[in-house]
C-alpha cells in the first residue's frame, strides 16, 4: 500500500514537471492522411500568398493587383481587403483568435514602413516617431503585438532589433551581444523566437525570449537556422544548415529533433499547432519548392493540391486546418488544406 502511494506520488510529480516545463510528456497524434483543398486568389489579383490562419478558420494573406503589393482576410469565401486608409504596399503579419490582424506598409508620409493593427474595421498606427522601418509580424490573443525596426550603421550595415508592444508601451528585443535580429512568432505566454547574429557577416542563430531573458538555439554542428515558430507548450520549429543538406527541427525542453520527410533532400518546418503538428515544406531556395508536409506522431503526410507544381505550408490552427501557397498551372496562389480523415 504504501509503495502504491508513493507510485501514485510519482506519478503526481511527473505531470507536474510536465506542466511547469511547458511541454508534452507524449508524442502528438499522427496527422491525418487525406486532406481536401481550397485555392485561395483574390478576384482581379495577379498572384497571391498565403500564412497565418486562426481557430476560427480566418486566413490572411497577401498579393499583386496591378503592379501593387496587397494584402487580404479570406473566410467562408469572401476576401476583404486590409489596408489603412490611404496606405499602399501593405503586408499582412499575423492574427490572433478574435481576428484582430497586424501588419505594416506604407503612406505618403515618407517614413518606409510602418505597422498597424486592425480591430473589426478600426486600424490603429503602432510605431514610434522617428522609426522608420518599423514591420509587426504577429499578435497573440493578450493583444500582445511582435515585430521589428531597422535602423541603419555606419555604411554597409544595416540592422534589425524586435520589438513587443502591449498597452501602448514597447520593449526592446534584442540578445545580449547580437547585432542584428528578427522576430518571428510569439505563444499565448508571452515566448517570443527569431533568429540573428552575433556578427554580420556570422552564423545565423535562433532564440527564445520570455521576460527579459534569452536561450539562444543552434543544433550541434548545424548554421544559419531560422526560427519560425513556437506553440504554446513552448516546442520551437525551424530549418538550418547540417552540412551541406538543409533540415528542419523542433526544440523543447534543451532537445532538437531533426525534421526530413523520407526522400527528401531537404526541407524547412515553418510552423506548429498546440497539438504539436508541424508544417513546411522542401528547401524553396535549392529544391524550387516542389511539395509541402504535415509532420506528428512520427509520420510525414505530403501536400500538394490537384494539378499544382509547387506548395509549401506556413501555418497550421489547433484544428489541424493548414494554410501555405505555390503555384498551380503557373500562378501563385494561396491553399487551404483541411483534413477529411481521422488519425490511424
Amino acid at each position: 500500500m504504501k509503495n502504491l502511494i508513493i507510485m501514485k506520488q510519482l506519478g503526481l510529480l511527473l505531470t507536474v514537471v510536465c506542466i511547469i516545463q511547458g511541454y508534452g510528456c507524449s508524442q502528438p497524434s499522427p496527422p491525418p492522411i487525406e486532406y481536401e483543398y481550397t485555392e485561395l486568389l483574390p478576384p482581379g489579383w495577379d498572384d497571391c500568398s498565403t500564412s497565418k490562419i486562426n481557430n476560427d478558420g480566418v486566413v490572411i494573406g497577401r498579393g499583386v493587383q496591378d503592379g501593387k503589393v496587397k494584402s487580404f482576410m479570406y473566410h467562408d469565401g469572401e476576401y476583404t481587403e486590409i489596408a489603412p486608409p490611404g496606405w499602399h504596399d501593405v503586408l499582412e503579419g499575423g492574427i490572433n483568435d478574435q481576428g484582430v490582424i497586424v501588419g505594416c506598409g506604407q503612406d505618403d508620409s515618407g517614413v518606409l514602413y510602418k505597422s498597424f493593427i486592425y480591430d473589426d474595421g478600426v486600424y490603429t498606427e503602432i510605431a514610434e516617431p522617428d522609426w522608420q522601418v518599423t514591420t509587426a509580424v504577429e499578435i497573440n490573443n493578450n493583444g500582445t503585438v511582435v515585430g521589428d525596426r531597422q535602423y541603419f550603421i555606419p555604411y554597409p550595415h544595416s540592422s534589425n532589433e524586435g520589438f513587443m508592444y502591449r498597452d501602448g508601451k514597447f520593449t526592446k528585443i534584442m540578445p545580449p551581444g547580437w547585432v542584428t535580429i528578427f522576430v518571428e512568432d510569439i505563444n499565448e505566454n508571452d515566448d517570443i523566437v527569431g533568429s540573428g547574429r552575433k556578427e554580420f557577416y556570422g552564423i545565423k542563430m535562433g532564440f527564445i525570449y520570455h521576460g527579459g531573458l534569452y536561450t539562444e538555439l543552434l543544433p550541434e554542428g548545424w548554421e544559419d537556422i531560422g526560427v519560425y515558430g513556437i506553440n504554446d507548450a513552448g516546442v520551437v520549429v525551424g530549418e538550418g544548415k547540417d552540412g551541406d543538406v538543409y533540415k528542419g527541427f523542433s526544440y523543447a525542453g534543451g532537445k532538437y529533433t531533426e525534421l526530413l520527410p523520407p526522400g527528401w533532400a531537404s526541407c524547412c518546418a515553418y510552423g506548429i499547432n498546440n497539438e504539436g503538428l508541424v508544417v513546411g515544406g522542401q528547401y524553396m531556395y535549392s529544391d524550387g519548392m516542389g511539395k509541402a508536409f504535415v509532420y506528428g506522431g512520427g509520420r510525414y503526410v505530403e501536400l500538394l493540391p490537384p494539378g499544382w507544381e509547387t506548395a509549401s505550408a506556413f501555418n497550421i490552427n489547433d484544428n489541424g486546418v493548414i494554410v501555405g501557397w505555390g503555384t498551380g498551372g503557373r500562378k501563385q496562389k494561396g491553399f487551404i488544406a483541411t483534413p477529411v480523415t481521422t488519425p490511424k
